[in-house]
């Protein structure tokens, strides 16, 4: 798992258009290149080849608290595309954790038991199977 540059945008799109269809490269890489401070986008890969992105945006809480926001998941698995999504999100919270940021998820923007789970299983997810 490693934070995304503007030099990861080609190789990394097919991967975002799952997500979002519109999306065109120059618009991808313009967000790749946006000040990981405020957003960015975190990949998994196995080898050279994304399986898994994680888009986030960074926030206050009403009491001061950084709050690193997980906008979209999407992953792709010849079988479980599910668990890959998974693995990315335990990932990028125990990360957050390390930098003393709540995580939270935009459609949902709490933490409840089985959150990893619950944000992998809303992700958009692709398979071959």
């Amino acid at each position: 798992m490693r934070l995304l540059t503007p030099e990861d945008a080609l190789p990394t799109y097919a991967l975002a258009r799952l997500y979002d269809p519109a999306l065109t490269l120059p618009d991808w890489t313009a967000q790749l290149a946006r000040s990981v401070t405020e957003e960015g986008t975190f990949g998994a890969f196995r080898g050279t080849t994304a399986r898994a992105l994680l888009r986030y945006i960074v926030t206050r809480a009403a009491d001061g608290a950084e709050v690193a926001v997980i906008r979209w998941v999407t992953a792709f698995d010849l079988i479980d595309p599910e668990q890959v999504a998974e693995d990315l999100v335990t990932a990028v919270r125990k990360l957050e954790d390390a930098e003393s940021r709540l995580t939270a998820w935009a459609p949902n923007a709490r933490r409840t038991p089985g959150f990893d789970k619950a944000v992998a299983g809303e992700a958009v997810l692709h398979s071959v199977l």
